[in-house]
Order: structure tokens, then C-alpha cells, then sequence
């Protein structure tokens, strides 16, 4: 099931690498090493989010930190997925849930998910937190974090689909252009480097596109 999905499950020490990049992209910490004042505009978005490793190491860090004002999205298409990844995030923070950033698991194809989607999600995570009625909507500091699938898709009468464009390619597109990211933070094959180079060129001149080694070997399925 986990290869015809694509799916790739990630070592403790690289989903710890990928939050690592993920927080530093949020700003959260100054060069003064305080906290920024506005950290209910930051929401980080988990767009494959698999068992929820990754998402578990993620509110690990919000927990460490004191940061319970940021806000935490997790998506997956895989049903089966969804619920692995709901009883990891119980059973991890039962005693200290309250503590959590505001967030939201949900079983959806995040390819799909428009701008006006993302949006409404965001706020339905935030439900009920009157604090957050105040954040200007326009000034969210969106991060996508974690690791897509890495095939071509779902297998078709058991070989991969011809497509333009691979998963890798399709999740980094949706992130920074369909959805206008601030920053992505990706666990990704190395083929995905010149992927990631070649998208330069339809991003601002801003944008930059840096990629670091991780520990190989390191997945499994779940």
C-alpha cells in the first residue's frame, strides 16, 4: 500500500532536520535569539503528513520552545495514514494537549487545496481562540514542511502514470506558487535538486532554492 502511494516514511533524525529548517524559515527567533512579537501570524502546513512523524517532532518543538500561538496543519490523502498519524499525536501529548498550537488533521488531496481552502482551514483550526480574530489575515507567514510522496503517483494497472511533472515537483509547484508559501522545508530525492533549481525561474527574484545533504537509508514504510 505505502509504495503504491508513494509513500516514504522518514528517520527520527530527519524529520528533526527538516523541522529544524522549517522553524528557522518561520523567523520565530530573532537575531537577538527573542522570540518574534507576532507569532499567531505563523502557520505551518504539513502537506503529506504520513504517520506523523514528522508533525510529531514539529509540536515537540513548538512544546520545548513555550510556543503554543503559532498554528499546525496536517494533510493526507491516505485514510489509513490519517489515523496513524491521530493516535501518534494523542498518545504523545495527552497529558500536555492543551499546551499545543491550535491545529487541524485532515485527510484531503492537498494538491486540490485552493488558496480560499487553505484559508478556511486555518481558521478552522483557530475556532474557538478568540485571541486569533485579530491577525490580519493578509499577513500569515505560511511554512510547508515534511517530505511528499516520492513516485509518480498511484500505480495504474501496476506501473507508475506518465505525467509531466513527478509528486516531488507537483507538492513544491502547489507550495509556492498555487498557494503563494513563504518557505518550504522538504525532505525530497535527490532528483528533486534540479527540480528545485528549475523552479526557480517562475519564483520572485527573492526566492532562493538551497538544499542540504540528510543521513541516507533512513526511511521505511509504515
Amino acid at each position: 500500500r505505502a509504495a503504491s502511494l508513494g509513500q516514504y516514511f522518514a528517520s527520527d533524525d530527519n524529520a528533526a532536520a527538516v523541522v529544524d529548517a522549517a522553524v528557522t524559515l518561520a523567523g520565530i527567533c530573532g537575531d537577538d535569539g527573542n522570540y518574534m512579537e507576532d507569532l499567531q501570524s505563523i502557520v505551518f502546513v504539513e502537506p503529506s503528513c504520513g504517520d506523523g512523524r514528522v508533525l510529531e517532532c514539529l509540536l515537540k518543538r513548538c512544546l520545548n520552545m513555550g510556543i503554543s500561538t503559532c498554528t499546525v496543519l496536517a494533510y493526507d490523502i491516505d485514510d489509513m495514514a490519517i489515523e496513524a498519524c491521530e493516535e501518534r499525536i494523542r498518545s504523545s501529548f495527552d497529558d500536555e494537549a492543551s499546551k499545543l498550537p491550535p491545529r487541524a488533521i485532515q485527510q484531503a488531496d492537498f494538491l486540490s487545496l485552493s488558496k480560499d481552502g487553505l484559508s478556511r482551514d486555518i481558521a478552522g483550526a483557530q475556532k474557538g481562540r478568540e485571541d486569533y480574530m485579530c491577525v490580519n489575515k493578509n499577513n500569515y507567514r505560511v511554512v510547508f514542511l515534511g517530505g511528499p510522496p516520492y513516485s509518480l503517483g498511484p500505480l495504474v494497472n501496476g506501473r507508475e502514470p506518465e505525467r509531466g511533472l513527478d509528486l516531488p515537483q507537483q507538492f513544491l509547484r502547489q507550495c509556492l506558487i498555487d498557494l503563494e508559501g513563504d518557505a518550504v522545508s522538504f525532505l525530497l530525492p535527490e532528483r528533486s535538486e534540479r527540480d528545485a533549481n528549475a523552479l526557480q525561474k517562475d519564483l520572485p527574484d527573492c526566492w532562493k532554492c538551497t538544499t542540504n545533504s540528510v543521513k541516507e537509508s533512513s526511511f521505511d514504510f509504515l
